[in-house]
């Protein structure tokens, strides 16, 4: 079972970064078939939103049934278009769990200490008031943003909390050892992935490298809408 898991989370990257190129061949082969930019972004998003709702999923299986990938390479491609910056593997690991010891009740975050998940779910924790119901509407966008669990707001947060401090607040001894590298490594992948998929929005239909924001933009707005 921890084998197929992991195999069907490796098919789900595997088919994310096919439906990249895929939006690729379509922009730049399209039109002489008679296929629109806005026929070619509507196949693209549809696509992949429905990828990073099932990544998100299976993201939450993965951390309670097969914690540990059976190769290390997994762990880095575990949610790599969700954002441009996100927590490596570990850290999501536990966050998770931290998430788990300070909340047995949902409607109760944080009822025995600090709730990293908590951030996830400030704009929806004023719902006995009356301006819950302009804040709740808003919870999708603020996951958007980033604040979602795979997101870059919510690894600044992370990260600016843990490792916990050690006596006398200095910096935990684990955190260059051990953390800091984990974080590196992963920042360095995502760099990749989203510097590749500039190249492709730019040398690869022959525009300058400076154009490639605007594919990337593209590519990273429907990431964003599935994993919200």
């Amino acid at each position: 079972q921890k084998m197929y898991m992991w195999n069907i989370y490796t098919l789900i990257f595997v088919l994310e970064c096919l439906d990249v190129v895929l939006y690729w061949a379509l922009l730049k082969y399209g039109p002489m078939v008679g296929i629109s930019f806005g026929a070619s972004t509507a196949i693209f998003g549809v696509i992949m939103i429905a990828l990073c709702i099932q990544n998100v999923y299976i993201l939450h299986d993965v951390i309670h049934g097969a914690t540990f990938p059976p190769y290390e390479w997994q762990s880095y491609i575990t949610h790599p278009f969700a954002d441009f910056i996100s927590l490596p593997w570990m850290d999501i690991i536990m966050e998770h769990n931290r998430h788990h010891n300070s909340t047995f009740d949902l409607l109760n975050h944080g009822e025995f200490g600090w709730d990293p998940a908590g951030w996830l779910y400030v704009l929806q924790e004023w719902t006995p008031e009356w301006y819950g119901w302009l804040t709740v509407p808003l919870v999708p966008f603020w996951h958007f943003a980033g604040a979602s669990d795979t997101g870059g707001l919510f690894a600044l947060l992370w990260w600016s909390r843990f490792p916990d401090a050690g006596p006398g607040g200095k910096c935990d001894k684990a955190f260059y050892a051990k953390w800091l590298p984990v974080r590196v490594k992963h920042v360095a992948f995502l760099m990749c992935v989203w510097g590749s998929v500039w190249m492709l929005g730019s040398w690869g239909p022959g525009r300058p490298l400076i154009e490639g924001w605007y594919f990337v933009s593209m590519v990273s707005m429907f990431c964003r809408i599935g994993f919200s």
